[in-house]
């Protein structure tokens, strides 16, 4: 009798840690999220494995706000591109952004997909360069070339690509720190535009209305690429529900006035 109850007891115990092991992979465990060691200001900041949470840009605030909407503790991490981009292909970490779409990456995670091709709709963010210009300004971009350009010149950030396109259509460009500093020149009369991301761009004309009500965003955008949170495909096959769920509500926090706000911050 005491053998059998000492079996009971045993078996009783292998059930339950069993059952609190199932839980805590599928209920509590967190998911981890990594994203390049590079600064891609306002989206991520900082340089390195630290991440600054006073500041830590726009992406890993989103995924904040995601975090809390489901429910579920998520977990960052900076790595360099191509450790990042390994480690997802091994189901080392469960998520990386922000990534734009490569067939070629496929064999390493998996992109939010409908009907077999990839769903903009449920893009992270959208790295879109727009002209900036004065409202009474002659300033125009036809999708191909920018006219009536004076000795002014374009200003833009240091170090964005978008600086190295423009010179190639033969535009002057006069580069600062910050978007907000092209804006001052631009509204100072100092330039004829300003070419910067519109995220950032309309940030700054949402904060300082009063400062910049002068200037307009031009459309169409000089060049424009989404780019995505992949996700692995360990981590897809297992929790294919918590995985189409973090997609859709990435594009439900993207759009949202709470973002909005969220880029204010990063305006200065």
């Amino acid at each position: 009798m005491k053998t059998l109850i000492q079996r009971l007891v045993f078996f009783t115990a292998i059930l339950m840690g069993s059952i609190l092991n199932f839980a805590f992979a599928d209920n509590t465990q967190p998911v981890i999220f990594a994203c390049p060691d590079i600064p891609n200001y306002p989206y991520e900041t900082g340089s390195g494995e630290k991440i600054d949470w006073k500041k830590p840009g726009v992406n890993l605030e989103i995924l904040k706000l995601v975090e809390a909407k489901l429910g579920k503790k998520f977990v960052f991490m900076r790595l360099p591109w191509r450790r990042g981009l390994y480690s997802l292909s091994h189901g080392k970490i469960d998520g990386l952004f922000g990534a734009s779409f490569k067939k070629k990456r496929l064999k390493d995670g998996r992109y939010p997909m409908k009907n077999g091709v990839i769903d903009e709709t449920r893009m992270f963010f959208e790295l879109s360069y727009v002209l900036f210009k004065q409202k009474d300004s002659k300033l125009e971009w036809d999708g191909s070339k920018i006219k009536n350009l004076t000795d002014k010149g374009i200003g833009v950030v240091l170090g964005y690509s978008i600086g190295v396109e423009l010179t190639k259509m033969g535009v002057k460009v006069f580069e600062s720190k910050t978007d907000l500093a092209n804006m001052q020149r631009l509204t100072k009369g100092h330039l004829d535009g300003v070419a910067g991301f519109s995220v950032s761009g309309n940030a700054i004309l949402t904060k300082y209305p009063a400062i910049f009500n002068n200037i307009i965003e031009m459309s169409p955008s000089l060049n424009r690429k989404p780019y995505y949170l992949m996700l692995s495909h360990q981590f897809y096959n297992k929790h294919e529900e918590l995985a189409e769920k973090i997609w859709d509500t990435i594009a439900t926090c993207r759009d949202s006035e709470e973002v909005k706000k969220i880029y204010e911050k990063y305006v200065d």
